[in-house]
């Protein structure tokens, strides 16, 4: 379950962003906690949401593990078209693609009380072949989280376990490193 992977998702890197490693609450973490257009921090459903999964929870790390397992269950659905969704719109559907998902987590995560941004990576078009056709890249949304005195970082959220074990056997039966939105 996501209790037991989420340690091995969360990696460790420093300063590859000009981050300090023992960044302080008062310096650059308290912009991280922050609302924004998409993020309602005050949204009455959500807080509810997330103070029924980390109520019990003891430590930032659980709570995050356990916000992490309630995003990552949610299905993952290609939108017929882009768009931009609030997080309380993604709870509401109980649903997401990439970047709502995404939206979500990082809601969720700083309503817990928790640092976390959003980082866009950079991807060949090739990935999503199957989905769509294009030599365009992908922009590939992940959640960082201030945890243990560092940032860590995960994509996985984003697709639920069927959808993922579905893309896979598709890609493998195609022949494919990369394709439906995963690769090896």
């Amino acid at each position: 379950g996501a209790r037991g992977t989420i340690q091995g998702e969360f990696v460790r890197f420093e300063n590859d962003l000009g981050d300090s490693a023992s960044m302080t609450l008062d310096a650059g973490r308290k912009r991280w906690m922050a609302p924004s257009r998409l993020i309602d921090l005050e949204d009455a459903r959500l807080r509810f949401k997330v103070q029924s999964l980390v109520q019990l929870r003891a430590s930032d790390r659980s709570r995050a593990q356990a916000i992490y397992g309630f995003v990552k269950s949610l299905p993952f659905v290609m939108p017929l078209r882009y768009g931009v969704k609030t997080s309380r719109q993604v709870l509401h559907e109980g649903a997401g693609g990439w970047y709502a998902k995404s939206t979500l987590f990082v809601t969720m995560l700083r309503s817990a009380g928790l640092a976390a941004r959003l980082r866009m990576l950079v991807l060949s078009g090739e990935i999503l072949r199957g989905f769509i056709n294009t030599s365009q890249p992908f922009l590939l949304p992940v959640v960082e989280v201030w945890l243990d005195g560092r940032w860590g970082r995960t994509d996985t959220h984003i697709v639920d376990p069927d959808s993922v074990a579905m893309a896979r056997e598709r890609r493998r039966h195609r022949g494919w490193m990369r394709g439906v939105g995963v690769h090896s």
